[in-house]
């Protein structure tokens, strides 16, 4: 393991401050960290990012300059696994990861709880949904149930689950049951058990085969 440092890019998105008035080794410099930092920075590397990575003087502002763009993600390391787990906070950049994944054979998980620009497009990848509970009211405008049934068609995953904590969770209708209760464990925590973990269970039998 090495431990290196990068301080002061001072990323400008929202804002654009075009460093290159410093000097010709400031064109195009966000690019060209990402290209070296790809080269350079290893799985096992720490990487220290003191501070100045953005101009931004407030938090939405900097967080175009945090995320990472759909030309950054790397191929070889979303399609280096059997199962890949994206979220809905880069949708642009989940959503290639994800396109990307599913070319190579790989199942595609998303964990979503905000609809958020794009988010869509990003379903539209994905074999294993898991919502928030408002989540698929607030996409479709529907009822709960009604919502599910839509995203059900609309996106063709497999699995759609909402969770909802010690109630439970909720799928598409099948098999005349809507809800899946939770149940305690050790500890008096709750545990969702239903019918997805059987599913699951399946599929990582047929992947490993």
């Amino acid at each position: 393991m090495r431990i290196l440092a990068l301080s002061d890019p001072h990323l400008s998105a929202v804002h654009p401050k075009p460093m290159d008035v410093f000097g010709q080794n400031w064109r195009d410099h966000p690019a060209r960290i990402a290209e070296n930092w790809r080269r350079v920075v290893r799985d096992d590397d720490v990487v220290l990012v003191p501070g100045d990575i953005s101009w931004a003087m407030r938090l939405e502002e900097a967080a175009p300059d945090l995320a990472m763009r759909r030309s950054e993600v790397p191929a070889d390391a979303v399609t280096s696994g059997r199962v890949l787990l994206v979220d809905c906070h880069d949708t642009e950049a989940s959503t290639q990861a994800a396109r990307l994944a599913r070319a190579a054979g790989i199942r595609t998980v998303v964990d979503v709880e905000r609809v958020r620009p794009g988010i869509g497009d990003l379903l539209q990848q994905i074999d294993v949904i898991i919502a928030a509970a408002d989540f698929p009211t607030e996409l479709t405008g529907e009822p709960t149930g009604a919502a599910l049934a839509t995203m059900a068609r609309e996106f063709r995953a497999p699995l759609i689950c909402v969770t909802l904590g010690e109630d439970g969770s909720l799928g598409p209708r099948a098999s005349g049951r809507d809800g899946y209760p939770a149940r305690r464990a050790r500890g008096d925590r709750p545990v969702v058990l239903d019918r997805y973990y059987a599913e699951q269970a399946a599929l990582e039998d047929r992947l490993r085969s």
